[in-house]
C-alpha cells in the first residue's frame, strides 16, 4: 500500500528557492515576496541586488549607512539618478555622494556602479576618489567626467586591477555654448587611462566635443585583455567625425596594438578622408562583432582578415553619404562570407536627408555580399513616414531573398510608430517577405 505525502514549495531547501526567485523578473519577484513572511525573507537578497537610487532613495540608503544595515550586503548593482530639480545641472549640489566615502564603502559586494544618469564628477582627482572609496569588489563603472586640466590619472599613480569594463562620458567644463564662442584648455584623452585600468576587457568612451582630441590615447594607450572597444562622437557642430592622417595612423596603431584580443568593435559615428582610406586595406583586426557607418567599413572591408572573420555587423546610418557621396564597393571584394546577422537602419538626419537602409550598395547585392546571412534585422524610426518605409521596403524583393539560401529570419525593429502607422507598415513588411517561404518574419518593438 502507497503512503502519499503533500509536498509544499516550502519544503525545497532554501538555496534551490532562491536560485528560483534569482531568475524571475522583477515585478515577479515582487509579488511573490508579499505572499507571506517566509517568501519575503527568501526575496529580499534578490529585490537588493539591482538598486536605481534618486533624491529620496539616498536619503533613505544613508539611514541605512549609519546602522549597518546588512541589506547592503545585498546589493551588487548600484545606479545613481538625478532628481527632476538637479537634471539640468552639470554637477550635483549639496550633499553629493561623490564626496560620501562612508556611503560609497558601505556595499561591501558592489559589482557594477552606475552614475551616467547623475552628475558629472569634476576632473579625473574626483574620478580617481570615487573610485578608492568604492570597494574592491567592483568590476564595472560607469560615469561622466569633466576632462579638467588636472593630470591625477598620471601623478597619483593609482591601479585598478580588478575592474573589467569601463563605460565613460568625456566632456570638457563649460557649457556647449561656451566652448563655441570662446577658447577652453580642452585636454587630450589621457593614455594613462590603461595604466591605471590594466585589465579592462570592455572599454567605452563618448565623448562630448572632444573629437580632436583623442590621437594621443589611441596612439599610446594599451590594454592587454580589451576585447570590446566603442568610442562615440557627440559633438552638435560635427556629428560625423572625420579622421584626418593623424588621427587615422592613430587608430590604425590602435587596431595593431589590440588586433590579438579586440573582438567587438563600435566606431558608429567616424568616417574617413579617401586620401587616407588606403591605410585601412591591411588592418589585422580579427573581429567578430562590428558597428560603423558605411564609409569606415568601405575601407576595412579590403581587409582579408577583417572581412572573413564578422559574425554579426551593425551599419548606422549618418551624414557621411551627404559628405562623401555613394562609395563603391572595392573591386577585389568578395563578401562577408561569415556574417550571420545583418542590422540596417531606415533613419534620416537632423537635416531631413533620409539616408535609406544607410547601406549604399543596392539590396540585390545582399546574397552575394553575405552568403552566409541568417538574420536580416531592419530598425525603423517613427520619424521616418510610412510612405518613405514602403518604398525601401520595395527594394526587398522576395527573389533577392531566395537567393539567400542560409537566411531564415527577418525582424523589424520599429520605435515610436502610432498604433495604425505601425500596424500598415507592418502589413507592407509581411507582403514583401512573403514570396520567400523559408523566411520567418518577426517584430520587436524597441523601448528607446
Amino acid at each position: 500500500m502507497y503512503t502519499y505525502h503533500t509536498v509544499s514549495i516550502l519544503d525545497l531547501p532554501a538555496e534551490l528557492l532562491l536560485d528560483i526567485i534569482a531568475r524571475l523578473p522583477q515585478p515577479s519577484v515582487l509579488h511573490f515576496a508579499i505572499t507571506c513572511k517566509t517568501f519575503y525573507q527568501l526575496s529580499l537578497p534578490v529585490l537588493y541586488d539591482t538598486v536605481r537610487l534618486a533624491a529620496q532613495g539616498v536619503s533613505e540608503f544613508r539611514s541605512k549607512v549609519e546602522r549597518n544595515d546588512p541589506s547592503l550586503s545585498w546589493v551588487h548593482e548600484l545606479k545613481l539618478l538625478r532628481s527632476d530639480a538637479r537634471r539640468s545641472g552639470l554637477y550635483p549640489g549639496s550633499g553629493c555622494i561623490f564626496q560620501d566615502e562612508a556611503f560609497l564603502s558601505a556595499f561591501a559586494n558592489l559589482r557594477s556602479f552606475d552614475t551616467l544618469d547623475y552628475a558629472r564628477m569634476k576632473g579625473w582627482s574626483e574620478f580617481l576618489n570615487v573610485l578608492e572609496a568604492l570597494p574592491s569588489s567592483v568590476r564595472h563603472f560607469r560615469g561622466r567626467v569633466c576632462t579638467s586640466d588636472d593630470n591625477a590619472l598620471d601623478s597619483l599613480g593609482r591601479v585598478y586591477p580588478s575592474y573589467q569594463t569601463l563605460d565613460l562620458i568625456l566632456s570638457p567644463e563649460g557649457l556647449a555654448f561656451d566652448l563655441i564662442s570662446q577658447d577652453h584648455n580642452i585636454n587630450n584623452v589621457p593614455p594613462s587611462l590603461s595604466h591605471v585600468f590594466p585589465n579592462l576587457a570592455h572599454l567605452s568612451l563618448t565623448l562630448i566635443f572632444l573629437s580632436g582630441c583623442i590621437t594621443s590615447f589611441l596612439r599610446e594607450c594599451h590594454f592587454p585583455a580589451l576585447e570590446t572597444f566603442q568610442l562615440v562622437n557627440r559633438d552638435a557642430i560635427m556629428p560625423d567625425f572625420m579622421l584626418d592622417m593623424a588621427h587615422a595612423d592613430a587608430l590604425l596603431v590602435f587596431f595593431a596594438r589590440h588586433a590579438c584580443t579586440l573582438r567587438d568593435l563600435h566606431l558608429p559615428a567616424w568616417a574617413i578622408e579617401p586620401e587616407v582610406g588606403d591605410r585601412f586595406s591591411g588592418t589585422p583586426l580579427t573581429l567578430e562583432h562590428m558597428r560603423s557607418g558605411f564609409n569606415l567599413l568601405h575601407y576595412l572591408a579590403r581587409s582579408h582578415a577583417f572581412s572573413s572573420s564578422l559574425l554579426t555587423l551593425s551599419v548606422s546610418p549618418s551624414a557621411e553619404l551627404r559628405v562623401f557621396g555613394v562609395p563603391s564597393l572595392p573591386a577585389e571584394f568578395m563578401g562577408f562570407n561569415s556574417v550571420r546577422t545583418l542590422e540596417l537602419a531606415v533613419n534620416h538626419d537632423p537635416s531631413g536627408l533620409v539616408l535609406g537602409l544607410a547601406f549604399s550598395f543596392d539590396i540585390d547585392a545582399i546574397p552575394t555580399a553575405f552568403p552566409a546571412l541568417e538574420c536580416l534585422e531592419i530598425r525603423v524610426h517613427e520619424t521616418i513616414s510610412v510612405k518613405t518605409v514602403v518604398t525601401y521596403l520595395g527594394a526587398y524583393h522576395p527573389r533577392a531573398l531566395l537567393r539567400c539560401k542560409t537566411l531564415s529570419r527577418m525582424v523589424f525593429i520599429y520605435r515610436g510608430f502610432r498604433r495604425e502607422t505601425r500596424d500598415a507598415f507592418l502589413v507592407r513588411c509581411r507582403e514583401e517577405a512573403n514570396g520567400a517561404g523559408n523566411i520567418t518574419l518577426e517584430r520587436v518593438q524597441s523601448p528607446s
